[in-house]
């Protein structure tokens, strides 16, 4: 579902899904949060250690902007969502800063754009305050 939530426009992010409340999303945030507590204390011994942490935290950022981009499809109040668009659109810009240098890091030069461009549907949509 939170894939969706960042693949659709802001309009059709929740098309299919029922029940779906603010709580629920908050829920997802604090077990989000719980989880990645734990990343703090884990001992690999590969090579590649620190790396992998700052993947884990990318994943863990993006899925937190699929909750926090549910919370605005869910907001009625214009001020309100305005603001959250506003902090959406710079924590996005975050986002794919990082998913750039972790892209170079794993993988090779092509397809970086294709696969950045799929975030610039979100960006659109925060621009419509």
């Amino acid at each position: 579902m939170l894939f969706w939530i960042l693949q659709r426009s802001l309009d059709h992010a929740l098309d299919g899904y029922t029940g779906l409340t603010p709580a629920s999303f908050e829920q997802t945030l604090t077990a989000i949060d719980r989880v990645m507590r734990g990343l703090s204390r884990a001992k690999m011994q590969k090579q590649d250690a620190d790396l992998i942490v700052r993947e884990y935290k990318a994943t863990a950022h993006l899925i937190r902007h699929a909750c926090r981009r549910g919370l605005l499809a869910l907001e009625p109040r214009p001020a309100k969502a305005a603001a959250l668009r506003r902090e959406l659109a710079e924590d996005l810009r975050e986002i794919v800063r990082e998913y750039k240098r972790l892209w170079q890091a794993r993988n090779r030069p092509g397809g970086l754009q294709d696969s950045v461009a799929r975030f610039n549907q979100a960006g659109r949509d925060y621009r419509q305050i």
